[in-house]
């Protein structure tokens, strides 16, 4: 868990009582236009000196837009690693409005979770600065959303997880510099903590009755990239997936776009990380079984994807910066 700061405010300590130590629901969150549709992002944060964000953070906010407003998206997800390099210490940050306010214009719910950089800094910040924000909504280090369509014939249920609370930190204290692979995370900080959460996890996935289920997270569970497979979501968390048949996992983490489906498998794997910058990185493709990366970008001018839901099947496309489609990734069934 991430150290409190003696400088956070009355709000703060409230959220911290209210949503820190028991996962919430944001409830039911109807859409428009008869199905479900919204964007997501992962790896967003900046930079932590002047302007405080990056020229592909901000071509990525610019497609985001552009192609949000074609789609008349609804919300956005953001996959961690909200604020580089080491999170933010207090509510009154001004990195609040110097990379996510003034830089993301869509005026829609953007669902928040924590990423590595985020939890050198003070997480609980991040959540009280939903009571300051109408647009960032982090009521909890994880939680569920449900998403409804106008008709009410569509339901997606996103179960938004903290992967660095299950695996642990990824940064090495004594460099700066230096990021274990997932296959070398220490595990969790506190065990209780983790266990609580993949015991939540598996509570809300068991009893979910929507069409169709996400599973977010910051950390990858297979990935090609400069970090690679997180082994302890693989141990833990995979297995969950395959159980009460989610259709996506979607992480962040690896800053480039990917996505990996293994044969015999409805599993969709998703990393969406390269909003702040791309990582042209492929060292870890013999890390995934075989024939099963079916996309990958690692270079360009940042990247975003978008999430697209009806009745027929769930859709996520890759777009880069710009808003090019990169990749539609195959229709997704119905769970049920």
């Amino acid at each position: 868990m991430t150290t409190r700061t003696s400088s956070l405010s009355i709000l703060t300590i409230l959220v911290i009582v209210v949503g820190i130590t028991t996962a919430t629901s944001q409830g039911q969150i109807s859409t428009s236009n008869g199905n479900i549709h919204g964007l997501i992002m992962g790896d967003w944060g900046g930079q932590d000196t002047k302007p405080f964000y990056t020229s592909q953070e901000a071509m990525t906010a610019t497609g985001m837009q552009k192609i949000g407003d074609a789609n008349n998206a609804s919300f956005a997800l953001a996959l961690g690693d909200n604020f580089y390099s080491f999170g933010i210490q207090t509510v009154e940050s001004t990195r609040f409005q110097d990379t996510f306010e003034n830089v993301f214009t869509n005026q829609i719910p953007f669902h928040v979770l924590a990423g590595n950089h985020d939890h050198r800094g003070n997480v609980s910040a991040q959540i009280a600065y939903s009571g300051h924000s109408k647009r960032w909504t982090y009521p909890s280090e994880y939680y569920k959303l449900q998403k409804i369509s106008d008709s009410g014939d569509v339901t997606l249920d996103i179960f938004m997880i903290d992967t660095v609370i299950l695996s642990g930190n990824c940064h090495v204290d004594y460099d700066d510099e230096l990021e274990l692979n997932g296959s070398e995370l220490p595990g969790p900080k506190v065990k209780k903590d983790s266990d609580d959460q993949l015991t939540w996890l598996e509570n809300e996935l068991k009893a979910s009755t929507a069409d169709f289920i996400i599973v977010a997270g910051h950390y990858p569970i297979y990935s090609i990239c400069e970090h690679g497979p997180t082994s302890f979501l693989i141990n833990n968390v995979k297995p969950m997936l395959e159980k009460y048949k989610v259709n996506a996992y979607i992480n962040g983490h690896d800053h480039c776009a990917q996505m990996i489906s293994i044969d015999g498998d409805d599993i969709q794997y998703h990393t969406i990380g390269s909003a702040h910058e791309n990582n042209p990185s492929t060292s870890h493709k013999h890390a995934i079984p075989s024939n099963s990366l079916k996309f990958h970008k690692g270079n360009g001018n940042g990247g975003f994807a978008t999430l697209n839901v009806s009745s027929e099947g769930m859709v996520i496309t890759h777009f880069d910066g710009d808003g090019n489609e990169l990749f539609i990734a195959p229709t997704s069934s119905p769970r049920k």
